[in-house]
């Protein structure tokens, strides 16, 4: 189960009109899983650019994830 441990958010641009967010992994998710078979709760960073169609950054994002095991 992901869940949510933080989060950081930084306006860069004045955005107007159609954005584009892409996001990308901080870690190998090989790494993640095999942490997570082995017992242990991994964190892991997702990192998002959000873009206007000029392709201007407007706004960067972190969250930090980690996953729960279901039980």
């Amino acid at each position: 189960m992901p869940l949510a441990v933080r989060a950081e958010i930084g306006y860069k641009k004045l955005a107007m009109g159609p954005v584009t967010a892409t996001a990308t992994l901080g870690r190998p998710a090989a790494d993640v899983v095999a942490e997570l078979d082995a017992g242990q709760r991994p964190e892991f960073p997702v990192v998002i650019s959000i873009r206007r169609e000029d392709g201007a950054v407007t706004g960067e994002m972190t969250v930090v994830w980690t996953l729960r095991p279901h039980s």
